[in-house]
C-alpha cells in the first residue's frame, strides 16, 4: 500500500529498515522463480486547482502515456468558469508532507484568448461598403465574477496604470478575403479596452458574378440567389504587441508568421478566424427603409435610419398609379415620443388635403382627409400623394422604439390598420457586439444537477469606436431553448442539465433597439453512458495482511498502546487489494442538420471537444452519486480509491442527480485467490517544483508540471518516503486516500 512519512535526523535509519524488507521480497521473489529487479517507484503527486471551475483532461496518445516518470508527473486540466470571490486561482501540488503552490497567470486564465473580436453588422450593403469589427482585450477583471465598468479607470496612479497599458498594446490586424482577394485594417487596442478596424472591399467584390461563372440556366439561377443573399466573404485577424503606437496593418509575410515587424516587436499571434459576413448590391445613396401597405393600394414609406433630436420623421403616402380611388381618410396615432409636424399632398394639382390633430389628447392622434381633383396621367408604379411630418420629443441616449399606428378608412366602410416602429436615440450607434469570454459551454449540470452559466454583456458601438454597455436595455434569445438558455436580462447563457443534446453551433441573437446581432456558441454533453475506469476491476485478497477491526469509532492500531491479548480478542479481518478509479468520459455536440448523416451508424454526427483523443475526468463531479450495489463486497473510500471487503460480485453505479437513472455502470470481483507481497521500493523526495503552461495539443488547456527533487541542499533538511508494494502477479496495490491526479502506473 502507498505510504507517505517523514524524515528528519533518523532517516538514514528507517532507510535501512526498509531496505531490509526490500531484500526479505527480493528473496522470495527469488524462490518463486521470478524477476528479482526492483520495479521503478513513482512518486505520488497530487494535483488540486484552487479558487476555481475547473475539469480535469486525460489524453489517449503515446505522449500521454509518457505522463509519469521518476522525478515528473503532469496533469492537464481546463479553465470551465470565472474566478470565484477575491482569492488568487492557484495550482497546488503535493507529495507526502510537501507541498507547493504556483498561482495560475491571467494569460493561462484567459485560456489563449488575449483578443475578443465581434463583427458589427453581418450584411453590408454597398451604398456604405465597410465591414466593421469590434476587438477588446480582456484584464484579470473580465475573469472575476460580475461586470466590468467600462471606462471607469482609478485615478490614483493613473499615469503609470497608463504607461504600463500602453507598453502591454496590441495591434490587431483584420483581414477580409474573397475568391484569391484580400483587404485588411489594424487598429490599437489597450488593455481592458476597445477598438474597431474598418475594412473597405473594392467595388468588384459587391458584384454577383464570379470567376468560374457558367452561362447555363441553372448557373444563371445560382447567381440569383447568390444576388439576392451576398457575396460571402471570410474575416479573420492576428494581433502583435506594439509600444510605438504606430499600428499599421501586417504585410503577407508577417500574415504567415516568418516575418517581424521593425517595431512589432514579433510577428504576433498565429490568424484566427472570425467569421463571415455578407456583401450586397444596392443601388448608390439607396437608403433603407420601413413600408406599410394598407387596403391593398396605399403604401406608407419612411427612413429606417433613428432620429436624433433634431431629426425629422418624414413619412410618404403612395397610390398605385392603376387605383380608381377617389377619396380616403388616413389617421396616424402617436404617443409621447413623437409629435405631429405637418402634412402637406406632393401635388396640389392632383390632390385637395384636410388635416385635423387632436390636441390636449395622449395618445395624440392626426387625420387627413385626401380628395382626388385629376386623373394620374403617369406611368405605372407607385406615385406619390402626401408627406406628414413628426418630430421626436424629449431623447433618451438608449435606443427607444417609437410605434405610428395607422388607420385606413375608405368609402363602404371598408378599413385597414398597421403598424410602423422607429427608433430615437442621442447617440450614432453603428452596431451591437455581445461579449463572451469562453464560447464552449460543457454541460455538467446533467451530472451535477447545479446549472452551468457563463456571463455575457452586450455593448452598442458609436461610429467614432466608443461603447457603452447597453446588457440590461438589451432583449435576447436563444435559436435552440432545448440545448441553450439565456437569462432573463441578458446577462448569462446557461444550462440548467434538462437538456438532452449537444450542438457545435448554437445562435443567440440579440435586439437592442434598432440594433440586432448574434452570437456563436457551442454547448458540449457528455457522452453516456460514463466510462467507469478501474485499474483493476478484480481484488484479490493479500496472504498474510490483516487490519484491526473497528470498534465504535476507533480504530486500533498496530503502534497503539493496547496489550497483545486484547487486540487478538477484538479480532482482525482480512485485507483485499485497493484499486484506483476514475469516471471518464468524451463531451460530445451534434454538428447541425445540415450534416450528413454518419456513414456507420446512420445517426447524427458528432464533434468531440478538444478532438476525440480527450477525456474529460469527472470523477468530482460525481463522486456524490457513486453507488456500490453490494457494500459488503466493495465500498469506494472518497470517490477514487476501491477496496475490497469480501469475496463475491458486485457492481458500481453513477446514478443522475436529477433522474435517478443509471449514467454508467461497472462490475467488480472480490475473489478468495490471494496474492504475496514481495517487492517493497523506497523512492526520497526532498523537494517539489511546480510550472504552469498552456497545452500545445489542446485549445486553452493548461499543463500543470510537478517535478520531485532527491538531492539534500542544507543540513537537517526534511525528507519524504514513498513506499510502494508489489504482489505477486507483478501489480501494485494499496492507492492514496484524495488522490486528484495521476498516480502510479499498474
Amino acid at each position: 500500500m502507498m505510504l507517505n512519512f517523514l524524515l528528519r535526523s533518523l532517516f538514514p535509519v528507517v532507510a535501512v529498515a526498509l531496505l531490509a524488507k526490500v531484500a526479505e521480497s527480493q528473496k522470495v521473489a527469488v524462490d518463486n522463480r521470478v524477476s528479482s529487479t526492483p520495479s521503478p517507484v513513482y512518486p505520488t503527486i497530487n494535483f488540486q486547482v484552487l479558487n476555481v471551475d475547473h475539469v480535469f483532461l486525460r489524453q489517449e496518445s503515446p505522449e500521454s502515456s509518457r505522463n509519469s516518470s521518476l522525478k515528473a508527473q503532469t496533469q492537464t486540466f481546463l479553465i470551465t468558469g470565472n474566478v470565484a470571490g477575491l482569492l488568487q486561482p492557484a495550482v497546488n501540488s503535493s507529495c507526502g508532507p510537501l507541498s507547493v503552490d504556483a498561482p495560475i497567470p491571467p494569460d493561462l486564465l484567459l485560456g489563449g484568448r488575449r483578443i475578443l473580436p465581434v463583427i458589427l453588422v453581418r450584411k453590408v450593403r454597398s451604398s456604405s461598403p465597410v465591414v466593421k469589427i469590434l476587438f477588446h482585450m480582456p484584464t484579470e477583471n473580465d475573469i472575476t465574477v460580475g461586470q466590468q465598468r467600462m471606462g471607469s479607470e482609478d485615478e490614483n496612479g493613473g499615469k503609470n496604470a497608463g504607461a504600463k497599458a500602453k507598453d502591454r498594446a496590441h495591434c490587431v490586424t483584420a483581414y477580409a478575403f474573397w475568391e484569391t482577394r484580400e483587404v485588411r485594417g489594424a487598429c490599437l487596442v489597450l488593455p481592458g479596452g476597445f477598438c474597431v478596424a474598418q475594412l473597405r472591399p473594392e467595388v468588384a467584390w459587391f458584384s454577383s458574378s464570379s470567376r468560374s461563372g457558367s452561362s447555363s440556366k441553372e448557373a444563371g439561377r445560382t447567381e440569383g440567389i447568390k444576388g439576392l443573399q451576398g457575396n460571402p466573404v471570410e474575416v479573420y485577424f492576428q494581433s502583435r504587441r506594439d509600444r510605438t503606437g504606430q499600428c499599421t496593418p501586417q504585410d503577407s509575410l508577417q500574415r504567415v508568421g516568418v516575418g517581424r515587424g521593425r517595431d512589432s516587436g514579433g510577428s504576433g499571434t498565429p490568424m484566427r478566424r472570425i467569421g463571415s459576413v455578407n456583401l450586397l448590391k444596392t443601388l448608390p445613396g439607396n437608403p433603407t427603409y420601413f413600408r406599410l401597405r394598407l387596403g391593398g393600394a396605399l403604401v406608407i414609406q419612411t427612413s429606417s435610419k433613428p432620429l436624433k433630436a433634431t431629426d425629422i420623421a418624414t413619412f410618404y403616402v403612395f397610390l398605385a398609379s392603376t387605383s380608381t380611388l377617389e377619396t380616403f381618410t388616413l389617421r396616424a396615432t402617436v404617443r409621447a415620443g413623437l409629435s405631429f409636424s405637418a402634412a402637406r399632398p406632393s401635388d396640389s394639382a392632383l390632390w385637395d388635403t384636410a388635416v385635423e390633430t387632436a390636441r390636449g389628447a395622449a395618445p395624440s392622434t392626426v387625420s387627413v382627409v385626401c380628395q382626388r381633383k385629376a386623373v394620374f396621367t403617369a406611368k405605372r408604379g407607385l406615385l406619390e400623394v402626401l408627406q406628414l411630418d413628426f418630430v421626436p420629443k424629449d431623447v433618451s441616449e438608449q435606443a427607444e422604439s417609437q410605434t405610428v399606428s395607422w388607420r385606413l378608412e375608405l368609402p363602404g366602410n371598408v378599413k385597414d390598420v398597421g403598424i410602423i416602429r422607429i427608433y430615437t436615440t442621442q447617440k450614432d450607434y453603428v452596431g451591437l457586439a455581445p461579449l463572451v469570454m469562453n464560447t464552449d459551454i460543457l454541460n455538467t449540470a446533467v451530472l451535477t444537477g447545479e446549472t452551468v452559466s457563463v456571463p455575457l454583456r452586450t455593448l452598442a458601438v458609436e461610429a467614432d469606436g466608443s461603447v457603452t454597455d447597453v446588457t440590461n436595455y438589451t432583449s435576447c434569445r436563444s435559436t435552440e431553448q432545448d440545448v441553450l438558455k439565456v437569462s432573463e436580462r441578458c446577462e448569462y447563457a446557461y444550462v440548467n442539465g434538462k437538456e438532452t443534446k449537444g450542438r457545435s453551433r448554437v445562435m443567440l441573437n440579440f435586439t437592442f433597439g434598432f440594433l440586432t446581432a448574434q452570437l456563436e456558441m457551442s454547448v458540449w454533453m457528455p457522452r453516456l453512458p460514463l466510462l467507469i475506469d478501474v485499474a483493476d476491476p478484480e481484488l484479490s485478497q493479500i496472504k498474510g495482511w490483516r487490519v484491526p477491526v473497528i470498534t465504535g469509532t476507533r480504530r486500533s492500531t498496530w503502534d497503539s498502546d493496547e496489550e497483545e491479548e486484547m487486540r487478538k480478542s477484538r479480532g482482525c479481518m482480512l485485507q483485499y487489494q485497493h484499486s484506483s478509479l476514475r469516471v471518464l468520459t468524451p463531451f460530445i455536440a451534434q454538428t447541425g442538420a445540415e450534416a450528413p448523416p454518419d456513414p456507420l451508424t446512420g445517426g447524427e454526427p458528432v464533434e468531440y471537444f478538444l478532438g476525440p483523443d480527450w477525456q474529460v475526468d469527472v470523477t468530482n463531479l460525481v463522486r456524490s452519486s457513486l453507488k456500490v450495489a453490494h457494500p459488503e463486497v466493495a465500498r469506494v473510500q472518497g470517490g477514487v480509491v476501491l477496496q475490497g471487503r469480501a469475496v463475491g460480485t458486485t457492481t458500481i453505479q453513477v446514478l443522475s442527480p436529477l433522474t435517478s437513472s443509471v449514467l454508467a455502470e461497472r462490475s467488480i470481483r472480490v475473489v478468495d485467490d490471494k496474492v504475496s507481497v514481495t517487492e517493497l521500493g523506497v523512492q526520497l523526495v526532498s523537494g517539489l517544483s511546480l510550472s504552469l503552461q498552456l497545452s500545445a495539443g489542446s485549445n486553452g488547456a493548461i499543463v500543470a508540471t510537478a517535478t520531485t527533487r532527491e538531492m539534500i541542499t542544507q543540513l537537517k533538511q526534511e525528507l519524504a518516503a514513498v513506499d510502494v508494494t508489489h504482489n505477486s502477479i507483478g501489480q501494485a496495490f494499496g492507492a492514496p486516500k484524495g488522490h486528484a491526479g495521476p498516480g502510479p502506473p499498474g
